[in-house]
Parts: structure tokens; sequence; C-alpha cells
């Protein structure tokens, strides 16, 4: 069965990787625990393991191209024989035509993402929210529940402020690093709640802002996050495992 290979999400600021470069060639076997590429975010270059056995194949990000959290970059397939595109996806045409009914509404902050979890997930089940739109939140508060295929797992807020948007209810399953929810710096004088649906494609632009590091010692059964997005897993030396998760 086809395994797609996604650009994992090192840290809450993160919202794309550089390709350093690639470790296997297109149509090369690969088995699991291969370094397959290094990435480059603001904080580090790291390496990225393998997640599955088979060939490499369809790679559509090339070394020195940056590519957005969450996209397929590649895949590894069952077969070398298997189509080898080595050509970026061609871009759909843009709707130009604006609706602005839900973009005024949103308030402007710091977007929260899908957090990635692991090198297989490329999106996560929202289970509950545990902060109501306009509701204040510290760095440590618990903000949501995210369900994966491994884990059910709490992710702080990572942020002080407000809960100035949600933008996919308890229930929907939202791509990693897609945009869920806004917070906000100072109190937002009206709240949005909105499903995708809704929220697809008005979500606004996250505040730039330095990533706060990591917790040495997270506590039990929560997922710590870094500021403005999504959280990962601590990468081990040499590697990166995707699969692993605090708890």
């Amino acid at each position: 069965m086809p395994h797609d290979v996604i650009m994992p999400a090192l840290g809450m600021a993160q919202d794309s990787g550089l390709i350093v470069a690639w470790h296997k060639e297109p149509g090369e076997a690969v088995a699991t625990g291969d370094v397959l590429f290094e990435v480059e975010t603001d904080k580090a270059t790291m390496e990225v393991e393998a997640q599955a056995d088979g060939f490499l194949n369809r790679v559509h990000a090339q070394a020195g191209e940056e590519v957005p959290v969450g996209k397929v970059i590649a895949v590894i397939g069952d077969s070398a024989e298997e189509v080898t595109d080595t050509t970026p996806d061609e871009a759909a045409p843009e709707d130009t035509s604006e609706d602005t009914s839900a973009t005024a509404a949103i308030p402007d902050g710091t977007s929260v993402i899908m957090p990635a979890l692991g090198m297989a997930q490329d999106s996560g089940l929202i289970v509950a929210w545990h902060k109501q739109p306009g509701a204040a939140v510290t760095a440590t508060d618990i903000l949501f529940e995210v369900e994966t295929d491994k884990a059910t797992v709490e992710v702080e807020a990572g942020h002080d402020g407000y809960l100035a948007a949600i933008l996919a209810e308890a229930g929907e399953e939202a791509p990693v690093g897609e945009t869920i929810a806004v917070i906000s710096a100072g109190k937002p004088a009206a709240p949005v709640r909105i499903g995708r649906a809704e929220a697809a494609g008005k979500a606004p632009s996250a505040e730039p802002r330095p990533p706060a590091p990591w917790p040495r010692n997270p506590r039990p059964g929560r997922l710590p996050c870094q500021p403005a997005g999504a959280s990962s897993p601590r990468p081990r030396p040499g590697g990166l495992h995707w699969n692993r998760v605090w708890t």
C-alpha cells in the first residue's frame, strides 16, 4: 500500500520547511529507519527517516524548494515501476472572487494549526475544544484534543491571549498545517466560531514572533506547544521519529 511522505512540522511557529537534500533517489528501495531527506527550518536542520518499506516514487519537491507543512512531497510505493513524478504539482487556478462575509469577521492574531503527530499522519480529528471563543488563555492551558490513528493528545495553547476564533468544530477532521483557531493579543470584540466548510481559505495570517523553547519536562498526557501553530515530538539524535508522542 503506498505511503505518503509529508513535510513534517518541527515547531509551533513553522509553516513550511526547506528541503536540503534527498538521501534516496526516485525508484530506489528504502527501509523503515533509512534517512530519506533533510529538512531545514529557522530552528535546525533535521534528518527525516522513512516510515515504511518500499520504493521511493512520485517525488514532488526537489532539494532547495520550500514546502508547506503537511504537503505530500513523495510516496513510498510497493514497486520501483510506479510512476515517478519529479515535477511539482500544477497549482489549480485560484478563485479570485473574494467572499468577505467570513474574512471580515475573523480577528487577526496568532494562527493555531493542526499539528503533525506522525510521519504517516496527514490529518487529525478534533475531539473537543477546552476553551470557548472569547475566553482568555495562557500558554499552558489545554486548548483542544486531537485524535490520530496512534493516540488522542491534549494540545496546549502555546501563547497567552484570547481565543478569538475557532475555525473547525469538534468532530471535524482537518489536514495537518491547516489553521483551526486564532489567538489574539487583545480581547476580541466579536469572537468567531465556524466549521471548516465556512472557514476554508479564509483564515488570517499569523503574527510573526519568535518560537518558545521546548520544556525539559513536559506534563504527562499533554503535548506541549510552541507559539503559532502545530507541535511535534522531540527528535532523537541522528534521526527523526514521527510516530512518538509524550504520554
